[in-house]
């Protein structure tokens, strides 16, 4: 049987190397970042220091090197992480939801009704109760487990999701969905 001081010391270890972990990353990051400065003011490169593809391959880098830190951390301390997301949805009168998450077309940010249409999201709320829909502004919070894996697009991954409070606040302010609403409901159609 673990004692208490056991599992202190196991998870001071563990912070460590998470810690060591994230330290090791940036310095691999600031070394890239220095051999394309040597790089470029030597004249070995004229390409490699400065373009805004390496500073965007950096920031990506970062990023990602943060929230894993940060993740991991949060997973260590509470066995679970806990995410916040934002998101603008439609309601007709009849309070059905209409549409989630707003995106940016030719003329805007505007609604993908779920039966088909757009409505552009108005400057007054007025104007889209006239039409007959309210907005809300949805602010989830979720409770989930991260895998230490990130998507494609450098959005962190999460296992066993769940809703612990949801609250609609009318607002006529423009918020794409997160990832973090698109995982949730991905895990609720693999149940169902």
């Amino acid at each position: 049987m673990k004692t208490t001081s056991t599992i202190i010391n196991n998870k001071k270890l563990q912070r460590q190397e998470i810690i060591a972990q994230y330290d090791k990353t940036m310095a691999e990051i600031e070394k890239r970042h220095e051999e394309r400065a040597a790089n470029y003011y030597n004249c070995i490169d004229d390409y490699s220091f400065g373009s805004s593809y390496h500073a965007s391959a950096d920031s990506s880098r970062i990023n990602q090197a943060r929230m894993l830190r940060d993740y991991s951390l949060e997973m260590l301390e509470n066995g679970y992480c806990t995410i916040e997301s934002e998101c603008s949805i439609l309601l007709d009168n009849n309070g059905n939801v209409c549409a989630e998450g707003t995106f940016y077309g030719k003329f805007g940010a505007c609604f993908r009704l779920f039966n088909g249409g757009f409505i552009s999201v108005p400057k007054k709320m007025e104007t889209i109760k006239s039409k007959g829909y309210t907005m809300y502004m949805r602010r989830k919070v979720y409770k989930a487990y991260f895998t230490g894996k990130f998507s494609q697009k450098g959005n962190p991954i999460f296992d066993k999701i769940t809703i612990v409070n949801e609250t609609l606040t009318e607002s006529i302010e423009s918020y794409q969905t997160d990832f973090i609403d698109w995982l949730y409901n991905q895990q609720i159609n693999k149940v169902a």
